[in-house]
């Protein structure tokens, strides 16, 4: 009888503690970040943007870059300190990303480039402990194929950025 009430305590525990902490999470970013495209045999390409984020307090964020590009998606809270998420596109931008991607690949590559794969390694906003400052950071690592020659190259797209993050009232 005692390790039931010990399971349902710690189960009532962690539903308040999650959807609470994720609650307090809801606020706008204003992120100046770099940007790195880099692919094997082509070059790289760096770049300033600004991207403003605002982080909704039901598990769902937008953004918008400086160059005009919207995109969005869900975010699950990471670890305990309740000041970093972990975002994932939704099915709308997912492929706006994809498509932007390899048009930059292409301009890159001065050539037509078609993805073969690709790989997430970091897409994430953590706040620092006064909850003043945001860090974003978006990695992706992919293979890509010149249409026409069908030669392969590995490629990195990555944007790290900070700025003020405002909360929620």
């Amino acid at each position: 009888m005692r390790v039931s009430w010990s399971l349902t305590l710690i189960a009532l525990v962690f539903a308040l503690g999650s959807g609470s902490a994720h609650a307090q999470l809801s606020g706008t970013a204003n992120v100046v970040g770099n940007v790195l495209l880099k692919v094997n045999g082509c070059g790289k390409d760096t770049t300033v943007v600004t991207v403003t984020i605002v982080v909704h307090s039901n598990g769902t964020w937008s953004a918008r870059t400086s160059e005009g590009f919207s995109f969005s998606g869900t975010d699950t809270l990471v670890g305990s300190s309740g000041q970093k998420l972990a975002f994932q596109f939704d099915s709308d931008s997912f492929p706006d990303f994809i498509s932007w991607l390899l048009a930059q690949t292409s301009h890159l590559c001065a050539r037509p480039v078609a993805l073969v794969s690709l790989t997430q390694k970091k897409f994430l906003l953590q706040l620092n402990q006064s909850r003043t400052k945001a860090t974003f950071t978006l990695v992706y690592q992919f293979k890509g194929a010149g249409v026409a020659t069908g030669q392969r190259s590995n490629g990195q797209y990555k944007l790290r950025g900070d700025g003020p993050w405002t909360p929620s009232s």
